[in-house]
């Protein structure tokens, strides 16, 4: 299945408050699910980086590709030009923003921005 930048961002929408039985379309589902589990592992890696778990600069050599291109979100600007904001929101309604927000630093890039919950659309 091919996916478009409109239909990744569409499964980054934060759900409001009001509309909990909101659903998200094929394939906005399998999306979902992948961002969810990979905002997940970002926080267990940073966790684990603060742990002396895992050396710095060895584990940042993984996985700051990966990194570069979530906070970015520099493939999807074609469809919004706040593509970035749209995953900053997305990381602070549904994971450690402080976590991910530590580890993007580890990795050289700049901090997201701290949302309100009533900046959340």
């Amino acid at each position: 299945m091919k996916w478009n930048s409109a239909i990744v961002l569409d499964a980054l929408r934060v759900h409001k408050r009001s509309a909990a039985n909101e659903s998200y379309p094929p394939p906005q589902d399998l999306l979902r699910d992948a961002f969810d589990s990979l905002l997940q592992f970002w926080g267990r890696l940073e966790t684990a980086f603060r742990g002396k778990l895992i050396d710095d600069k060895v584990g940042i050599s993984y996985f700051k590709y990966w990194l570069q291109r979530m906070h970015t979100m520099e493939e999807h600007v074609d469809a919004a030009a706040n593509a970035a904001e749209r995953m900053g929101r997305y990381e602070h309604a549904y994971g450690d923003a402080e976590l991910v927000n530590a580890l993007y630093v580890r990795a050289g890039l700049s901090a997201r921005q701290k949302f309100n919950d009533k900046d959340q659309p």
